[in-house]
C-alpha cells in the first residue's frame, strides 16, 4: 500500500469513526429525555408521531432524489428545485 493509499484509508476510517461517535452522542443525549417523558401525554403525540412523520419525509426526499435523479438541496443546504441534477461543476 502506498503512502497516499494509506492516508486515504486513515481518512475514511477517521471519518466513519467520527460519524459513529456523533450518532452515539445524539442517542446518549436523547435516551434520558425520552425515558423521562415516556409516560406523559406529549410523548406519543409529539415524539412518536412527529418523529415518524419526520423520518417518512426525509426518506421520501432521499428516495425521489435517487430514483428520479433530482436535486432538492445543494450540499450547503440551499433549497434547489431545478429538476434533474447537474453532475458536473456548478
Amino acid at each position: 500500500m502506498t503512502p497516499s493509499e494509506s492516508w486515504i484509508s486513515y481518512a475514511k476510517l477517521s471519518s466513519n469513526v467520527g460519524v459513529e461517535l456523533g450518532q452515539l452522542a445524539i442517542v446518549a443525549a436523547f435516551l434520558p429525555l425520552a425515558y423521562l417523558i415516556r409516560l406523559s401525554w406529549s410523548y406519543p403525540r409529539l415524539v412518536l408521531t412527529g418523529g415518524s412523520v419526520a423520518v417518512i419525509a426525509i426518506a421520501l426526499v432521499w428516495f425521489t432524489e435517487r430514483a428520479f435523479d433530482l436535486t432538492y438541496f445543494l450540499s450547503n443546504g440551499t433549497l434547489l428545485w431545478s429538476g434533474y441534477a447537474h453532475h458536473g461543476s456548478l
